[in-house]
């Protein structure tokens, strides 16, 4: 794909002008909000996606499957996170919506080429940037996973400085998951926060803390929980 338009914006106009189920939509749309403009560096957790569709976790998963199975998407596994996923770009591909064919592809589409395929009418091209936006961060992706991704440039850049924050702690995934589980359970009615959950990182991790019913994080931060 080339001129003015955007590999991914391209992908997103093929996805809603398809044959695709609507929930299958959907769900591409939405992992689209997470790619750079080659439709790469994605890797938003079932649960993220399930909060931006409405949909539960497992119908997100199912209709992840059946987008790569039709060849609208490529997921690499990752140990411990969540899968790294790829556009596919449209115009490259003899498959369509779910396995049905496009108006280019044989009336009566086969299955996938082999390994080692080299006839380009039938390869499956990956929109892969050249060089990642971001390489795979187990401590940011934690952090979607409780938080949710940054919608904007700023709450990202904030984002950042929390990973690099946290990365000087030691912060493990298994250790974010815990502490903002706390946290949630001392302060219900209070919002959790990137930096709300840096300025407590310390409280949240002591045995049998003393916390007032009623005493906020910002409380705490000014002396509040003092006799």
């Amino acid at each position: 794909m080339s001129g003015s338009l955007s590999p991914l914006f391209t992908w997103r106009s093929a996805v809603v002008e398809s044959d695709l189920p609507p929930t299958s939509k959907l769900v591409a749309l939405a992992l689209s909000l997470h790619m750079n403009e080659r439709g790469g560096s994605c890797f938003p957790s079932q649960a993220t996606l399930g909060r931006e569709t409405s949909l539960h976790p497992r119908t997100v998963r199912e209709h992840l499957a059946e987008l790569e199975q039709a060849g609208w998407i490529e997921r690499t596994k990752r140990a411990g996170t969540s899968d790294l996923v790829t556009a596919i770009d449209p115009g490259r591909t003899t498959r369509g919506a779910l396995g049905q064919g496009r108006k280019d592809a044989p009336a009566t589409p086969g299955p996938r080429p082999a390994e080692g395929v080299t006839r380009a009418s039938e390869e499956t091209v990956a929109i892969a940037p050249v060089s990642p936006a971001r390489a795979p961060d187990v401590i940011w992706d934690a952090l979607v996973a409780e938080l949710g991704y940054p919608g904007t440039r700023n709450e990202r850049s904030k984002r950042n400085g929390v990973v690099r924050q946290l990365r000087e702690v030691n912060a493990t995934p298994s250790l974010i998951a815990e502490r903002c589980a706390e946290y949630r359970r001392r302060w219900p009615g209070i919002d959790l926060t990137d930096t709300a959950l840096v300025n407590q990182w310390t409280l949240l991790g002591t045995v049998g803390p003393q916390v007032r019913r009623g005493v906020s994080p910002a409380d705490v931060l000014r002396g509040g929980e003092a006799a």
